[in-house]
């Protein structure tokens, strides 16, 4: 196949594309798996309309994968793993706008033709690493749509790196084969984003993360069981809660030691489920216990305060990370975290109180709706303290 020079490469070796055009009747991407966004319905309708007066504006970019070697001379290639030989990477939302108004209008759909840019000569990560580029730079991803793809990212290049020579790759030689240039922050995207897309969305953990974390604030609760109201946990604030409890950084090993982390944020997970979010959130209009317990800068707190804990004391002298151990504290554990749910419904409470009067001593008093780490940090520390919780405070190093 000849095309464009589409990504710059080593000569005889350049990514390339083509652009080309097709009949929409024959459109059909059903693999999901390398378009990270979560399609709205607003977005679709929105774009059905614009389409309908003016046509389709930009093409849909795509990626041709080739079906997967016979592992047997004179035998024909299999299908891979994804079903099509084309896939969709950028433009969910303008190819479910054209599938709405083809099945509106059967006489346009049956004449109209959509461009399409389709990238060839792409091992499975880069499909990845473009798809998340194009996505991120059209709108910016949410975390948790970023972080599902980074999990991607991650397996298919170790796959593609052992296929190679047969040898088992340790993270850290994976991370280094991954290109930096469309992920944000490598080290703590592949790591701690990568923890955050493993054991918050996966609906066999369902009694651990899933389904109480959310991309964003205000998103709908969908998962089992069936109750109304919105996630109490985003993405993000849960990657940067875990960001001072997992390694931010590659292991060296083959990959036992971010098993075990794996392991026991399943397992911290549960606690939180228990102590913490229960319950979807009714509103974010009305703070309670669990929603300023979610808040971004009292988990980063909480988090710091449990890395310099009596919790972890052994592992921080051995320079570990927190829950890279088999067995650490979980009585000690559930007893900080119930703790931190108690001074949060205290700080709900006063954040109602005075989000109704507007008096100045507001963020006195309501420490928790600081901006800053410690300036949530040191007032928690000290209602730890009020309450006679031995184990957090600080190590001595």
């Amino acid at each position: 196949m000849e095309g464009a020079t589409a990504i710059p490469g080593t000569e005889g070796s350049d990514h390339a594309f083509i652009v080309t055009s097709v009949p929409v009747r024959k459109l059909t991407f059903e693999d999901h798996q390398f378009n990270p966004r979560t399609p709205s319905l607003g977005r679709v309708n929105e774009l059905r309309a614009s389409i309908s007066q003016l046509g389709l504006l930009s093409p849909l970019t795509c990626a041709y994968v080739a079906p997967i070697e016979p592992t047997k001379p004179n035998k024909p290639g299999k299908k891979n793993d994804s079903g099509e030989e084309v896939v969709l990477i950028d433009g969910r939302h303008r190819f479910d706008a054209l599938q709405a108004l083809s099945n509106e209008d059967k006489k346009w759909a049956s004449r109209a033709r959509v461009d399409l840019k389709i990238y060839f000569g792409l091992s499975k990560s880069d499909i990845f690493l473009l798809s998340t580029y194009l996505n991120r730079t059209r709108k910016a991803l949410a975390k948790g749509e970023y972080y599902r793809v980074i999990v991607h990212i991650y397996e298919e290049k170790k796959k593609e790196l052992e296929a190679q020579d047969g040898r088992p790759r340790t993270e850290e030689e994976v991370f280094k084969e991954i290109s930096a240039q469309t992920i944000s922050d490598r080290d703590f995207d592949l790591s701690i984003g990568r923890i955050v897309g493993l054991v918050a969305f996966d609906d066999e953990e369902d009694d651990s993360w899933y389904p109480m974390v959310g991309n964003r604030q205000q998103e709908r609760f969908r998962g089992p069981p069936k109750l109304p109201g919105y996630c109490p946990l985003t993405a993000g604030n849960l990657g940067a809660f875990l960001a001072y409890l997992c390694r931010p950084k590659p292991y060296s090993d083959l990959g036992a030691h971010r098993a075990l982390e794996i392991g026991n944020v399943l397992q911290l997970g549960q606690v939180f489920r228990k102590r913490v979010i229960q319950k979807p959130v009714k509103s974010y209009d009305v703070p309670t216990g669990t929603s300023v317990a979610c808040k971004h800068w009292c988990l980063v707190a909480f988090g710091s305060i449990l890395e310099e804990s009596q919790l972890f004391a052994s592992q921080s002298r051995a320079s570990r990370a927190p829950l890279a151990v088999e067995d650490p504290d979980w009585t000690g554990v559930d007893e900080v975290v119930t703790t931190y749910k108690e001074i949060m419904d205290e700080q709900a409470e006063i954040v109602r109180k005075y989000k109704s009067t507007e008096e100045p001593g507001f963020l006195a008093d309501a420490w928790s709706y600081q901006t800053q780490r410690d300036q949530v940090k040191l007032p928690l520390r000290q209602a730890f303290k009020d309450r006679g919780v031995k184990s957090l405070t600080k190590a001595a190093t």
